[in-house]
């Protein structure tokens, strides 16, 4: 913190300590002001500055009297719409308040709630205090953190926006009870989980058939490797298979540890979508050869990450060999298992040097290195679940997108049908939350699902990843075409630059396609790409290519499709500079047009700028404008008159309402003066 805003940090409290000063006592002052400066010590100061000092002062008082009693190991939780009449200070946002013992998970499994409800958080405060409470959970004061008998308090005051409706602030407070029972649990149980892992392994490593040593080796070294802070542990339960069953599985009663200590709590769905136990495709692991199962659940999490958790799933044998349960481990894989290299992790490291043989490539040829990166820049999630067979064939897939670009779908089937991996290539350059948002939808309408997940990715290639997990619904996946999915993504990631080069490849050929586009493409800002079209845009590239210094003015009247008969529209094109409205207005007036709408695009030909002036018309008698037959004389008509061959007056009308050209208007204005002279009564304008 600088020096400049810790002055104006504590000149802030101190205005705090000012108001406390007047209207506490002197013990209950002396009090608040030790708390405000542990409340405020990690907020950012623009927080506290910036806000009211009356509002800062309502809201810390009420934080510190709402903590003055507490029973320890129970939480204590307010969720109310701060009234100045009812609760002594007032807020325009709904208040949360927590007062629990200290421990993990508990600020971001609070956040992540909020956010999935669409919640904003407008201010939080989260200290930790160390206090002293006597028998009945009152508060004595606060204390060191060395003090006898002192507890480590983790308090809460988050400021979100407001819920003005009771059933509304029940069901949140209902929600936040929930999270910070299962975060108690999972951190109570977090010890036993270990012991009980260190359990497994041994019995992993005594009772496996020997056939199987050395995936039962690696396997082992995997779980010792999850112990090392590597994975987030929340839950475990144990599972039992009887003798000579087949299909099925019983909960050993009392096995269940952290979020699994509840018998109700499950993590699988069966085919008809409901959470249960044991869904029938848990019994083809049982009979497959691998000791170890990863997989996402179900259901997601309410602890530190709102995401589906991680089930680790490892068999139970006796002592000949078969198996007769299950050991199944759920939490998240920790920052640091994603971080490492996977030839670093026992699994991953056999998986990725199969891969690697299986392709052929030298270790030292370009094309093994580029594999070698696709496998340790690949989605850890994907490395761990997939097998072998998907694992090659879609990383070979991402190594061929370093030769040639473009946008690719690759995707994964969850072996037990709940989920389908979706990898999604497309150009760095057209990477936006809109083209992110659409390719979901995508997803989730041809695969009958749900986007449960995105994870966008960027490196310093020419591709941006996007992984999409999709949660599909009871009765699966439909019958799908990972071609034509893929086309409708190309569709929604092509730029309209591409769509124009490809419209002039196929109007004028490749080499000249590609030449304009090149002079043009990049030309284009996104004004002018709302307003036209690829083809309309063509048009204009034709027009513009007629711009030269000794003739900077294009012109093209035209029509819209949906435009009325008496409507016109006109393009005026200038190279170099715009054209001022005043000098093109009364030019159209006087041809018999009423002008509506004016848009104005710039428009980038290497170093040269275009002014493409559109202008949205009527006839001014409201009549038709058979646009087919006077194309052409209106634009020679207006380039008369800018050029100044011919006169800009009422006359010009002439060539709309009579379809005269403007040859027969010069004509007819020289007829008409020439009667002037001749002393006949009637105006130019009259005639």
């Amino acid at each position: 913190m600088r020096q400049g805003e810790l002055e104006r940090l504590n000149a802030k409290l101190d205005a705090v300590r000012a108001i406390g000063a007047q209207r506490l006592g002197k013990a209950e002052q002396a009090a608040f002001s030790e708390a405000l400066d542990r409340f405020y010590a990690n907020v950012s100061p623009d927080e506290v500055v910036e806000a009211p000092t009356e509002g800062i002062y309502g809201a810390a008082l009420a934080l510190w009297k709402f903590g003055a009693k507490r029973r320890p190991g129970a939480p204590r939780l307010r969720l109310y719409n701060p009234r100045l009449s009812e609760h002594g200070w007032e807020s325009p946002h709904t208040v949360l308040e927590i007062i629990n013992d200290d421990m993990p998970f508990l600020v971001d499994s609070l956040t992540a709630l909020l956010t999935e409800r669409g919640l904003g958080i407008h201010a939080i405060l989260h200290p930790l205090l160390t206090v002293t409470r006597d028998a009945k959970g009152v508060r004595k004061g606060l204390a060191g953190p060395g003090a006898e008998g002192a507890l480590r308090e983790s308090v809460i005051q988050a400021q979100i926006d407001q819920i003005g409706d009771d059933e509304t602030l029940a069901g949140l407070e209902a929600d936040i009870r929930q999270m910070l029972a299962d975060v108690r649990i999972a951190v109570e149980d977090w010890k036993p989980i270990l012991t009980r892992l260190g359990e497994v392994t041994a019995g992993l490593r005594r009772d496996a058939p020997k056939k199987a040593a050395e995936a039962t080796a690696e396997v082992a070294e995997f779980l010792d490797w999850l112990a090392q802070d590597n994975f987030t542990f929340l839950g475990y339960r144990e599972y039992r298979i009887g003798e000579g069953r087949k299909l099925g599985a019983d909960v050993v009663e009392g096995s269940g540890l952290g979020l699994m200590r509840d018998p109700d709590y499950t993590i699988l769905r069966d085919a008809k979508g409901n959470f249960t136990d044991w869904s029938p495709e848990m019994d083809a692991f049982v009979t497959d050869v691998s000791p170890l199962l990863i997989l996402k659940a179900n259901r997601r999490s309410t602890v530190h990450r709102p995401t589906h958790l991680d089930l680790i799933g490892v068999k139970r044998y006796d002592a000949k060999g078969r198996v007769i349960g299950e050991h199944a481990f759920i939490g998240h894989f920790t920052a640091a298992a994603y971080n490492r290299n996977p030839r670093a992790i026992p699994l991953l490291r056999q998986k990725v040097e199969r891969i690697i043989a299986r392709a052929g490539f030298a270790p030292a040829s370009h094309d093994g290195k580029a594999l070698t990166n696709v496998l340790e820049t690949y989605p850890r999630d994907e490395l761990f679940q997939s097998t072998d067979e998907q694992l090659y064939r879609n990383a070979m897939g991402v190594l061929h997108l370093a030769t040639r670009p473009r946008t690719r779908l690759f995707l994964r089937p969850d072996r037990f049908g709940r989920f389908l991996s979706c990898l999604i290539y497309v150009p760095r350059e057209r990477y936006t939350t809109e083209l992110r948002v659409r390719m979901g939808e995508i997803l989730a309408e041809e695969l009958n699902g749900r986007v449960a997940t995105y994870t966008p990715s960027f490196s310093d290639e020419a591709l941006a990843r996007v992984h999409f997990v999709i949660a599909l619904r009871p009765g699966g996946a439909p019958d799908y075409d990972v071609a034509e999915i893929e086309q409708r993504i190309i569709g929604a990631a092509r730029s309209w630059g591409d769509v124009l080069r490809e419209a002039l490849v196929d109007r004028i050929g490749e080499h000249e396609g590609n030449r304009l586009h090149g002079r043009y493409g990049n030309g284009f800002r996104s004004g002018y790409r709302d307003s036209f079209n690829a083809v309309a845009a063509i048009a204009d590239i034709e027009k513009m290519e007629e711009l030269t210094e000794a003739a900077p003015l294009g012109l093209k009247f035209y029509r819209r499709l949906e435009d009325p008969d008496s409507a016109v529209r006109f393009k005026l094109f200038r190279l170099g500079r715009a054209v001022p409205l005043s000098d093109c207005l009364p030019v159209l007036e006087n041809m018999g047009f009423r002008i509506l709408e004016e848009d104005t695009f710039r428009i980038k030909r290497g170093d040269e700028r275009i002014w493409l002036h559109d202008f949205y018309m009527q006839s001014a008698d409201g009549g038709d404008v058979v646009l087919s037959e006077l194309r052409e004389k209106l634009e020679e008509a207006y380039g008369a008159v800018w050029s100044g061959a011919a006169d800009d007056d009422p006359l010009n009308r002439l060539v709309l309402v009579a379809s005269l050209s403007v040859r027969e208007t010069v004509l007819l204005r020289a007829y008409s003066r020439f009667l002037r002279q001749a002393r006949i009564p009637y105006s130019v304008g009259y005639m």
